[in-house]
């Protein structure tokens, strides 16, 4: 019953995240509400594997202490750090449900911390597929199959990030002139502020094949490793 409601909550992440990402992807009351309920569900997440964290960062400087694992805990600490940022700058910065003037310079912070909330998840998901998918029971054409398809997903989201206001998001603090407008991150600046089935699938297309490209990176190291591992043992 746990699993299943772990499991539970991390599909609704995963979905919402989609939703979200572009704030007029829906609208901006949708962004906002949204928004801040997911980030308090990976609060959630997090308390529900508290005891994997506190097993995990008590041995962490350990040398039996395995690669994988470490560049989990390490990628799980700037989750943390990273959604905190994401939190307190989408509440200083916001339009709808906390009006407020003066929180104008958070807006390039609050992309920054988007765009590296998305990288973060990616890899959080990657370092994870050894459990999600068993290499030892794939035949080697579809290990073969499998290995292009996370290779094509990492080349599109490279082509994502470079052709997409991503770029944009992730130099927003260390771009002068993102302070001065709230467009400068925006997918689609310049667009009526109305929900469009065709805008929504585009940013939400975005937002999937960025994630996919980075969990696809961390993956591939990860579910090779566990293939050797496994064609040693035979």
């Amino acid at each position: 019953m746990e699993k299943a409601c772990s499991y539970g909550i991390d599909l609704v992440l995963v979905l919402g995240f989609l939703t979200v990402f572009s704030k007029n992807a829906i609208s901006l009351m949708y962004h906002e509400v949204a928004g801040l309920c997911l980030l308090v569900l990976c609060l959630v997440h997090l308390a529900m594997h508290a005891s994997w964290i506190r097993s995990v960062f008590s041995r962490l400087f350990q040398r039996k202490m395995g690669a994988q694992i470490r560049c989990m805990a390490f990628v799980d600490a700037a989750l943390v750090l990273t959604t905190i940022l994401l939190l307190v700058s989408g509440l200083m910065a916001s339009k709808k449900l906390f009006p407020h003037s003066g929180g104008e310079f958070m807006i390039p912070v609050h992309f920054f911390a988007a765009a590296l909330f998305l990288i973060l998840v990616g890899l959080h998901l990657g370092l994870r597929s050894g459990r999600i998918c068993k290499p030892a029971r794939l035949s080697e054409r579809t290990w073969r199959g499998l290995c292009f398809l996370l290779v094509a997903l990492v080349v599109l989201a490279i082509f994502v990030m470079a052709t997409s206001s991503f770029k944009t998001w992730i130099s927003g603090p260390f771009v002068r002139a993102a302070i001065h407008t709230h467009g400068a991150g925006n997918p689609q600046k310049g667009m009526a502020q109305v929900f469009s089935f065709a805008h929504f699938c585009m940013a939400a297309g975005t937002t999937l094949a960025i994630m996919a490209g980075w969990a696809s990176l961390a993956a591939l190291p990860v579910l090779h490793h566990a293939r050797s591992v496994s064609k040693k043992r035979t």
